[in-house]
């Protein structure tokens, strides 16, 4: 079988095409510009195409891979395949079909599934059960990748719920970090959002179990949908090497599922502690002037509040330095008063323009990053509209300038990692 996706440069269907590949299966793929992900796919010897050109599509394709975020405005490939009769599928339609093979752990949950998942799949290796892995980021575990192929009983993987694409997972365990509700531009309502919630738990088997916190949304959800389940501390017990009480939060799950599944206490213990992060979680990327600069995926007011607290805990002495790039006008809009009082642990703040994603020519108007800066402000916060990313790194290190003991935390699920980079490797 010949599969080609389409949108191979995201974070999702790279793990999809890189699993075919380890599996011994011919794929290749295309996105419209090239990302660094696509690079490192190369040398694995995955064949990535930038730009959506039929002609790049190989004649004995027997499966289209696609991207969800593709399906609202198809591009010229995914039409031709439509035309040709080739099967189209989501990426998480396919790997839906692989967790259906394994005993499937997943991870959802609004904040901190890509952490959570990864730092499952970390304890199940140090604990030698050869797990398969799928997680939304990078890890040095896994070779610097997103994925590990195992011949275990176990599969760790990230289930987002965006778009339903978690209703295509078959899962036996799943651990639940919080509900908290988000992506309304395609749920629209809040009840549709905990619908979606409750038909995923619906699908955890008798013998299964979720694993939850006390939260009383998340409650209510696991009685109506009738699963099994069992309500988790709030934090673990164990010492972890990264800080922050969310961290702490994520880990009590991992650490009441290895427990079900009968590791050995310094197993759970020893597997949690070699956890150090991952990719854009709170990553340490270098410094600046001497001053460290953090890079954190944080895109929500509750991850900016819990990502801001953990560092407040990290750097107790220092000035935390935050630079926000807004991600979707709708989310910005729907959530413009929480995100307001999100900085409480931030010392300055710049907020830069909205990174513009699935958006509407409605949304696009609806708000701005200078009137989230002007309500930021308005809470007696030092905060100020800083414009583009480019304007945002002379920012930052005039504020470097003026508060030499300070550290630089970049935030933001778009094109700010750019920032934390650019200025690491600027003079």
């Amino acid at each position: 079988m010949n599969i080609y996706c389409i949108g191979i440069g995201g974070i999702g269907m790279s793990y999809a095409a890189r699993y075919i590949h380890r599996m011994g299966g011919e794929v290749s793929g295309a996105d419209a510009v090239d990302r660094e992900i696509m690079a490192a796919m190369r040398e694995e010897g995955i064949v990535c195409h930038v730009g959506h050109e039929v002609a790049t599509i190989p004649e004995h394709t027997s499966l289209i891979l696609v991207s969800p975020a593709l399906l609202p405005a198809p591009t010229e490939d995914m039409l031709y395949a439509k035309e040709k009769g080739i099967p189209v599928q989501t990426w998480q339609e396919y790997i839906g079909e692989v967790t259906a093979q394994k005993t499937t752990i997943a991870v959802c949950g609004a904040h901190g599934k890509s952490t959570t998942t990864a730092m499952t799949g970390v304890m199940l290796m140090h604990a030698k059960m050869d797990p398969t892995i799928f997680v939304g980021t990078t890890l040095k575990e896994l070779g610097g990748t997103n994925i590990r192929v195992g011949k275990g009983e176990y599969l760790v993987i990230e289930a987002d719920e965006y778009n339903d694409n978690f209703l295509h997972y078959s899962p036996t365990f799943v651990l639940c970090t919080s509900y908290d509700v988000d992506h309304l531009d395609y749920f629209k309502t809040a009840e549709r959002y905990r619908e979606s919630f409750v038909t995923f738990f619906k699908k955890i088997p008798p013998h299964g179990m979720a694993f939850i916190h006390a939260q009383e949304e998340l409650l209510e959800i696991v009685q109506e949908a009738g699963c099994p389940y069992t309500i988790v501390p709030e934090e673990a017990t164990v010492e972890l090497s990264v800080p922050g009480k969310h961290m702490r939060s994520n880990a009590a799950l991992v650490e009441q599922l290895g427990t079900y599944i009968g590791l050995g206490r310094e197993m759970i213990t020893q597997g949690l502690k070699s956890f150090h992060g991952t990719w854009r979680r709170m990553e340490l990327v270098g410094e600046y002037k001497g001053v460290h600069v953090i890079d954190d995926y944080a895109h929500h007011p509750t991850e900016l509040k819990a990502s801001l607290a953990a560092l407040r805990e990290a750097y107790p002495h220092h000035s935390i330095i935050a630079l926000f790039q807004p991600h979707q006008y709708s989310r910005t809009r729907e959530l413009f008063a929480d995100f307001s009082t999100s900085f409480g642990d931030a010392d300055k703040i710049g907020i830069t323009d909205i990174y513009a994603s699935r958006d509407s020519q409605e949304d696009l108007n609806s708000t701005s990053g200078k009137a989230l800066a002007t309500a930021i402000a308005a809470q007696k916060k030092d905060c100020e509209y800083v414009g583009d990313l480019d304007q945002g790194i002379i920012w930052l290190k005039k504020q470097v300038e003026i508060t030499p003991d300070a550290i630089i935390a970049c935030f933001g699920a778009g094109s700010i990692t750019e920032v934390a980079r650019g200025i690491v490797s600027s003079r």
